[in-house]
């Protein structure tokens, strides 16, 4: 019996205890389970109020967007219409200017600008005036030796003119003396005029005109007179040569240096783009009493072997051909560009 009775306290003790732990483990959980409610209810509140306020924001930024936008579009419009209205406004100037110019008298064509008066030239036993002005002979000769040769149709009779017919042109030259120039023509029967003044044959003008027409007569292309040295060369024993051109008509008067001329005749070592006279460096130093000198790029001087004839040789320009002149004369061969 006290077994038993043992055994039933024991029994009771042990559900005590078990009811004990019970309790405790429900009011554990329970206050726990209160705890995690009262956290999530934060969070939850938490997140709601930073979605809210999120929101918010997304919504004042697209706001302020539309806005500048809207501002944007309103001034891209004001400057678009602004420059149609300042076009507009241009086109109806320019038709209005147009209107009113088509309505002013038109002017009419320009009057023909006239023609400039020819020098007038006369001629004295020494010289000739143009417009007044006085030149000597040697002024004239030693342009008409650079004078150059220009094509020129025949000339038509015209009433007032010194022509009574129909001129046939033999040959046409234009002498420039600073800013004039004097139109020169020959005409096959003979008359020459300068400037539309006739020159009479007995003049210093007429000779002196008439023997460069007759130097020019013959005058051969540039590579012909070459050809010409080079067999003239040859004849001499001579192959191998140098081409001199003296640029000018040709004639005695030319081959004679002027008083300027204290370092002889001056030759190119390239043809000229005028009439000229060609020979050979060694042709000429092959006379013995000529030196023809390369002193320049494009330059070679022909003077005396014996220095002290060249005061003598230029005194003869004009009044005789010295003997260097038409040794000149017998070794060139006139050309023409």
């Amino acid at each position: 019996m006290r077994k038993l009775y043992a055994q039933r306290k024991c029994l009771r003790c042990v559900t005590t205890c078990l009811l004990i732990f019970v309790f405790a483990v429900t009011s554990l959980l329970s206050g726990c389970g209160t705890a995690y409610e009262d956290e999530f209810n934060q969070a939850m509140n938490q997140a709601a109020s930073e979605a809210a306020n999120a929101v918010k924001q997304e919504l004042s930024n697209a706001a302020d967007k539309a806005k500048d936008d809207a501002i944007q579009w309103g001034k891209d419009q004001l400057e678009s219409a602004k420059q149609n209205i300042g076009e507009a406004a241009n086109s109806a100037k320019n038709a209005i200017q147009d209107k009113a110019q088509e309505a002013l008298p038109q002017p009419g064509p320009p009057p023909p600008s006239p023609t400039p008066a020819p020098p007038v030239v006369s001629f004295t036993d020494d010289g000739f005036y143009v417009d007044g002005i006085f030149y000597s002979s040697d002024v004239f000769n030693n342009a008409l030796d650079e004078a150059q040769e220009v094509a020129m149709e025949d000339t038509p009779a015209e009433p007032g003119t010194v022509y009574a017919e129909p001129v046939t042109i033999a040959a046409c030259y234009l002498i420039v003396l600073g800013m004039i120039t004097l139109t020169v023509i020959i005409s096959q029967s003979g008359t020459i005029t300068i400037s539309g003044t006739n020159v009479f044959p007995n003049t210093w003008a007429y000779k002196d005109t008439w023997q460069r027409y007759q130097a020019d007569i013959g005058r051969v292309s540039v590579p012909t007179a070459e050809a010409g040295v080079r067999a003239k060369a040859k004849e001499q024993g001579l192959e191998d040569i140098t081409l001199i051109y003296r640029g000018g008509s040709g004639t005695a008067e030319n081959l004679t240096p002027r008083v300027v001329d204290v370092g002889g005749l001056s030759y190119y070592l390239y043809p000229p783009d005028e009439v000229c006279t060609v020979t050979a460096l060694e042709l000429v130093n092959l006379t013995g009493v000529l030196s023809a000198i390369v002193d320049g790029a494009n330059h070679a001087s022909v003077i005396p072997t014996d220095i002290s004839k060249l005061r003598e040789w230029i005194t003869t320009r004009g009044v005789s051909v010295h003997p260097y002149t038409q040794i000149l004369m017998d070794i060139s061969i006139k050309a023409k560009p």
